[in-house]
């Protein structure tokens, strides 16, 4: 699926945020690009595990192992070893922590882009319902999921009544 859906330009991320740590801003291994989206919603959250770094040769010291992060690092990680998209949803891939950190830090089950994963996958209305259906009886479904999938399913509802009553008017 693409980064970018919008009108934006691919904005430049800073894994470790700008305003913890001033100088890494511009290390190369602390910068990727990011849709606007995600870029956003992570913001200044802190990535890194351990606050480790001495002010002594800071630039020189940018974590160099996977195990450093909260979320998955895309110099370090794959991040299909860590993030799998069910449907509509990003799950943990093998109960991964990194992979749950990094969907609830960047909110990757947020309504836009469950949206355009329908979309994009051209996922119909019935397995929406069954993807509904199966987190609702699912009691291990994490609250902003569950929150995700029923704004999802409002907005769903509110389109068809819409375009129900367009057609009406036009029937008129």
């Amino acid at each position: 699926m693409p980064i970018n859906f919008g009108g934006y330009g691919d904005p430049i991320e800073h894994i470790v945020p700008k305003s913890h740590k001033t100088f890494w801003m511009f290390h190369p291994k602390n910068l990727c690009l990011s849709c606007y989206g995600c870029n956003t919603k992570k913001r200044d959250k802190n990535t890194l595990l351990n606050d480790h770094v001495t002010y002594s040769n800071a630039y020189k010291n940018y974590p160099t192992n996977s195990a450093d992060f909260k979320i998955v690092h895309p110099t370090f990680d794959n991040y299909s070893k860590h993030i799998k998209i069910n449907g509509i949803f990003c799950t943990p891939k093998d109960g991964s922590i990194k992979g749950a950190n990094t969907i609830e830090i960047c909110q990757l089950n947020r309504l836009d882009l469950i949206h355009k994963r329908v979309l994009y996958n051209r996922i119909s209305r019935k397995k929406i319902n069954e993807i509904y259906m199966e987190k609702l009886r699912d009691t291990s479904t994490p609250k902003y999921e569950m929150d995700a999938i029923t704004n999802y399913a409002k907005k769903l509802a509110e389109n068809y009544n819409y375009k129900k009553k367009v057609l009406a008017s036009k029937n008129k």
